[in-house]
């Protein structure tokens, strides 16, 4: 697929029409990574989550 700039500027034009995203509190998003770990998507779970990507936004990678 070819997207060049002036589709990625339609996109965020249309995108900001809907207003500010919701942001996820660090609750919800400690809540949220416990039910990933548990679903896993397929995959082997990991004992030490170290292939999980989603983290709280104040957590060092």
């Amino acid at each position: 697929m070819d997207v060049g700039c002036g589709d990625i500027a339609t996109i965020r034009i249309q995108a900001l029409t809907l207003g500010e995203p919701p942001v996820v509190s660090n609750e919800e998003m400690a809540r949220m990574i416990e039910q990933m770990k548990k679903m896993s998507y397929g995959q082997a779970p990991d004992p030490e989550g170290t292939n999980d990507l989603a983290r709280p936004r104040d957590a060092a990678v």
